[in-house]
């Protein structure tokens, strides 16, 4: 008798269990489908807008704010989708965009997040931002930040938005993560190299690791292409 009331008793807290189960994914569907349907609501609405300004058509003050979290992740999606397609061709445009709705807001809240994958996208973000003195001392001191990728993206940042007076801190930065032994970093010192304006006095005096040193020579290479071309 009692071996049934136990075989009863466990059939009964299986079948509650597959029943919590089956609500938990009825739900989870619902809010995927929820999402899903939102964000192509903001795809439709956004796309004609953000085409209408980065082609010319109308000036960037006749975008709203995105009021969402999700809203803002959609337009920065199709932002991103966009600058892809047309590689090169948005990028004053992008710029004056972002700055109308806010991104540079969005990307320092993004900094602020625990995972580092949101202050890696933080980073990103940012880079694209137009000309901001907070947006540039947050990315610093991100510099600083535990995750070499994180340090790694806000030195990517930094140099794409112009910081080339932090170049030093850029390097010691990267060397201290380890993140000077990745090939994104050699990007990174490639870019900088090929800018117009160099100075090289404030590198050359300070002493590297042997990857801060590999660092500098690819930058010298970079620059040196450029003068031949």
């Amino acid at each position: 008798m009692l071996m049934l009331k136990i075989i009863w008793m466990t059939a009964l807290v299986l079948i509650v269990l597959a029943l919590l189960l089956w609500i938990a994914l009825l739900i989870a569907h619902a809010v995927a489908k929820r999402h899903d349907e939102m964000n192509a609501a903001w795809t439709d609405a956004w796309m004609e807008r953000l085409l209408n300004v980065l082609d010319g058509s109308h000036p960037p003050e006749i975008l709203p704010v995105p009021q969402s979290h999700g809203e803002m992740e959609a337009v920065i999606g199709l932002l991103r989708e966009l600058g892809e397609r047309f590689r090169g061709s948005y990028g004053t445009r992008m710029s004056a965009v972002l700055n109308q709705i806010q991104a540079a807001d969005y990307g320092m809240k993004l900094l602020r997040s625990r995972r580092a994958e949101n202050r890696i996208r933080g980073c990103a973000l940012l880079a694209w931002c137009g000309p901001a003195d907070e947006v540039d001392v947050k990315l610093r001191e991100t510099l600083k930040d535990r995750d070499s990728r994180v340090v790694l993206e806000a030195s990517a940042a930094l140099v794409k938005r112009g910081s080339f007076d932090d170049i030093v801190t850029i390097l010691k930065s990267l060397c201290k993560s380890r993140a000077a032994k990745s090939l994104i970093a050699r990007d990174v010192f490639r870019q900088w190299a090929e800018k117009e304006t160099r100075d090289w006095s404030p590198l050359l005096s300070q002493q590297w690791t042997e990857d801060g040193w590999i660092l500098l020579m690819e930058a010298a290479g970079a620059a040196a292409r450029g003068e031949w071309t």
